[in-house]
């Protein structure tokens, strides 16, 4: 059986949200801005989060 993942994202900023977005695009079927639907793994989606745009958040966070 294939399983899915939901990804729901709420963030304050438009340049965060299409950071979040450009590092998941093809890796689900965009629904709606902040929510994907996903049949990588858990894990991938994650590394892809959590790995790539760590250093931007920062950069954003400290412009703030």
């Amino acid at each position: 059986m294939r399983q899915f993942v939901l990804v729901l994202t709420y963030v304050s900023s438009d340049e965060v949200q299409e950071l979040v977005n450009r590092h998941l695009a093809g890796s689900g079927l965009l629904i709606l801005p902040n929510v994907i639907i996903s049949w990588l793994p858990r894990q991938d989606l994650e590394r892809r989060l959590m790995g790539g745009i760590k250093e931007e958040l920062i950069d954003i966070m400290e412009r703030v």
